[in-house]
């Protein structure tokens, strides 16, 4: 439970997903968008537009995404007037994706809003590939639930990296599996591992 600041005292309290928690002097002139620099800016967790303000105890949504994501300053978040006793909150991201597969850390990963993850990123980050790896990085392939059905899309890594062409380099969406497939001799279908990875996706909502 959060405790507003104590209202005699000229503070407010930022809590949540900034560099540096905490109780912070409401300065003349100092707005919302100073508060949140001065508390270490938004981490790269931060569910910008779900940012709130409390006030009296009733929640003030002030959407941050613009702001700090695609440095509107002139936004009115930005300069939205704090008073004291004031509680800035920023919620960490619930939105995430999955990698599993031949990867040396399966699971799940938080999604950004300030910067988009492609496949490479996700690969990179759950250590995909490398010397006597056996992924078959020529058929990564991103599982997407389109209008309640899962889709598969095939994305050759391999060839990307060999070829510097990263138009193939999709960007993940909220609850995307990448998943990559073992080397194998025999052929590989998706049909085998998709509904079955769908379904896991479902249960588990990430």
């Amino acid at each position: 439970i959060l405790d507003e600041a104590e209202p005699s005292r000229n503070q407010v309290n930022v809590m949540g997903e900034v560099g540096k928690q905490g109780a912070y002097e409401l300065d003349p002139g100092v707005d919302l968008a100073a508060i949140i620099v001065q508390a270490g800016g938004p981490t790269d967790k931060a569910a910008l537009s779900k940012a709130y303000v409390l006030r009296d105890k009733k929640e003030i949504p002030v959407n941050l995404y613009p702001v700090f994501a695609e440095s509107k300053l002139t936004d009115p978040a930005a300069s939205f007037k704090l008073k004291p006793g004031d509680v800035v909150v920023i919620p960490p991201i619930e939105t995430r994706y999955a990698v599993m597969g031949q990867v040396g850390h399966p699971g799940y990963y938080v999604l950004p809003e300030r910067k988009p993850v492609t496949v490479m990123d996700a690969l990179n980050l759950a250590g995909a590939g490398g010397q006597g790896s056996l992924a078959d990085m020529r058929r990564v392939g991103v599982i997407r639930t389109v209008n309640g059905k899962p889709t598969v899309t095939e994305v050759n890594v391999e060839q990307m990296l060999k070829t510097h062409d990263l138009s193939k380099n999709v960007a993940l969406q909220p609850n995307d599996i990448v998943y990559v497939p073992a080397k194998s001799s025999h052929a590989f279908n998706w049909l085998d591992i998709l509904y079955p990875l769908s379904i896991f996706s479902t249960l588990t909502r990430f």
